[in-house]
């Protein structure tokens, strides 16, 4: 089904099929509704966009805004508000537009993978010394042996018939064969479709690759370097290691962060020395991560200590909870007290530990 969008033409509001869209018609944008083009804001509420279909960002953007302007991209999704809107470009002509088209006239150009272009090399070398072979023979034949007067006809065909020999016919062929067969072999074992031939003969020519796509591409095996935990003041190492372990949840197996500090913590004190002193703590509250406080909070009881909070997470935003802009979490404690941080190796995790 079309999408269609509310629209202002020569004074008259009518529904609109998003393709049937101009520059200069004026639209209602809605939360719900994704941006048919690029519109520039007019007039109505501040709009919450969502614009990680271009972006990536996980966080929505305020339009119009000082530091985003009042330009809002096609493709981006209207999250919350009301607002008019001209439109200012549409298809090809806008940002997403003009990158997909940029896209198809890539994938239209025929492009030579340097495996392919090494074998084209190595067959015109192999034409070039078979024809320099032939011109060899027929002077050799024809001059020497004087075939020039009595049997040119045989010459020409033994000239004839080396070149022809000389040129591979069937390599295209056994090329494209080898090639699907590889493509099917790595869809089958290594669960990866190949959509482009030359690619995969460019992968298979490499000797090393360098990518800085390290969310794709690592296996978030994260461990800690016992050695390397950091303590402050009168926290011990072992103290990291458990207070650590407090603010994570065992239960999220896949988490490699909250699997990497509870391997740690089992590490450091062994399975059974470490569920009895966990079994001192009594968990009253928990505040899980999100992309706004990035941290995340655990409150407990302890029967000769008293109550405590435990956060782990970014360090400037456990030491100071308004970094960044004010921090509206619901029992936001504002941390004061006394302080537990601990780089734990490659993941930057920070405890914080008071009592109230």
């Amino acid at each position: 089904m079309e999408q269609k969008i509310a629209c202002i033409r020569d004074g008259n509001a009518v529904q609109l099929l998003t393709r049937l869209l101009v520059p200069g018609d004026i639209v209602l944008l809605v939360g719900g509704c994704q941006v048919p083009a690029d519109i520039e804001w007019i007039e109505g509420d501040v709009l919450s966009v969502e614009t990680a279909a271009l972006t990536g960002e996980p966080l929505p953007r305020k339009y119009p805004s000082d530091e985003h302007g009042s330009l809002i991209l096609c493709a981006c999704t209207i999250r919350a508000g009301e607002a008019y809107g001209i439109v200012r470009k549409t298809g090809t002509y806008t940002e997403i537009g003009s990158t997909n088209v940029d896209i198809m006239k890539d994938k239209a150009t025929t492009r030579v993978s340097v495996f392919e272009s090494r074998v084209l090399f190595a067959v015109q070398a192999i034409i070039s010394i078979s024809l320099l072979d032939v011109f060899m023979i027929f002077l050799v034949q024809g001059i020497g042996r004087d075939q020039f007067s009595h049997d040119v006809t045989e010459l020409l065909s033994t000239c004839l018939s080396i070149i022809v020999a000389a040129i591979p016919v069937a390599l295209p062929l056994v090329m494209q064969v080898t090639m699907a067969l590889g493509a099917g072999k790595m869809a089958r074992d290594f669960d990866s479709v190949v959509t482009s031939l030359p690619a995969l003969q460019d992968i298979s020519s490499m000797t090393v690759l360098c990518s800085d796509k390290t969310g794709t591409l690592t296996t978030a095996r994260i461990s800690i370097h016992a050695d390397s935990v950091w303590n402050h003041g009168r926290f011990s190492k072992k103290d990291v290691a458990m207070y650590g372990v407090l603010a994570s949840n065992p239960d999220k197996k896949e988490d490699p962060i909250d699997r990497s500090v509870t391997g740690h913590f089992e590490h450091v004190f062994g399975i059974h020395e470490g569920a009895k002193t966990l079994k001192e703590y009594t968990k009253t509250r928990s505040v899980g991560f999100n992309p706004i406080y990035k941290r995340v909070l655990y409150e407990y009881t302890h029967p000769t200590i008293g109550r405590i909070a435990i956060a782990k997470g970014l360090p400037n935003k456990v030491l100071d909870t308004s970094d960044g802009g004010v921090d509206d979490a619901e029992g936001n404690p504002y941390y004061h007290l006394s302080i537990l941080s601990s780089i734990l190796s490659s993941i930057l995790s920070c405890c914080y530990y008071y009592y109230r």
